[in-house]
């Protein structure tokens, strides 16, 4: 790669973290008891600061900090469906970065999404509660 130029640095980083990923994958299959931050851990550090630091301290394209956000919520959603902690604190904690430095690019008049956001989760976060003791409170109806 480096005598065809190739000046993109996460040519260099996603293979490596890629590997670590497979490395954790195959490790946690042996060993279950072990936990996420040491499967997945390594590989997801390794696959995002790089690009993290890259679009917070230079003029980034759009197009890296849109595939940063997408690769940060798909990890998000990944910890959240299979209740893995690292995926889940390590894309949450690149998706509001990044989703701090995309709105103050933007302008700050877009910060006021910041705590309409915070509200929705909000009433998303109580409307699941919710959800939960309407679904407790039939299983108790039920009962003869």
């Amino acid at each position: 790669m480096a005598l065809a130029n190739v000046s993109v640095p996460e040519a260099y980083t996603l293979p490596f973290a890629a590997l670590a990923l497979l490395v954790g994958l195959i490790e946690l299959r042996q060993r279950p008891d072990l936990s996420s931050w040491t499967a997945y851990g390594p590989a997801l550090i390794a696959a995002f600061v790089p690009t993290l630091v890259i679009a917070l301290r230079t003029e980034a394209s759009a197009t890296r900090e849109v595939l940063l956000l997408l690769g940060a919520v798909a990890t998000v959603i990944f910890g959240a469906r299979t209740r893995q902690q690292a995926p889940l604190v390590i894309g949450t904690v690149v998706t509001v970065i990044a989703a701090l430095h995309a709105l103050t690019l933007v302008g700050l008049s877009w910060l006021i999404l910041i705590p309409i956001g915070a509200l929705l989760i909000f009433f998303g976060a109580t409307n699941e509660s919710r959800r939960r003791t309407q679904e407790r409170w039939r299983a108790v109806t039920r009962m003869r």
